[in-house]
């Protein structure tokens, strides 16, 4: 069993929390062009709530997190619950995910993938940032902003 001393517990890591706010950031960034998206058509359907900048932020923020969770527990930095819990934390996005598609299509009748492969995106990019890998989150996150975004030009 893991014995910390206060000084260890009070410690802050200022890397993870770094991670923390820029996967934050980066899916806010796609976040805001589905809000963008959203408020340029009519509504369809019942669908007044639509995953936006704070559903999408905190989407890649909960991959970060997971990852890092996972990291420090294999390095010893955390006890071996926190890797248990990273572990049920990934297998939650799925379903999480899966109701919601379920959602969309049974209840508010929309049939569209966009949004959903785009939360994914958003996901993977939290998970990018966990380990470590900021810059080709960053472009892949600028990357599917800039595909989102220009679909209402290519169809005109």
């Amino acid at each position: 069993m893991l014995q910390y001393s206060l000084e260890e517990f009070f410690r802050v890591d200022w890397l993870t929390i770094e991670q923390i706010l820029v996967s934050f950031f980066l899916g806010a960034l796609i976040g805001l062009e589905r809000e963008k998206a959203r408020l340029s058509r009519p509504l369809q359907g019942e669908e007044k709530e639509f995953p936006g900048v704070r559903s999408f932020g905190l989407t890649c923020m909960f991959g970060a997190l997971i990852v890092k969770l996972s990291t420090l527990a294999i390095e010893g930095k955390l006890p071996n619950i926190s890797l248990y819990i990273s572990i049920v934390g990934l297998s939650l996005f799925p379903v999480i995910l899966g109701f919601y598609i379920a959602y969309r299509f049974f209840v508010l009748k929309i049939s569209g993938i966009t949004t959903v492969l785009a939360l994914s995106f958003a996901f993977l990019i939290g998970v990018l940032v966990g380990m470590n890998f900021v810059l080709e989150a960053t472009a892949i996150s600028v990357f599917i902003t800039f595909i989102l975004a220009i679909k209402p030009e290519i169809q005109k």
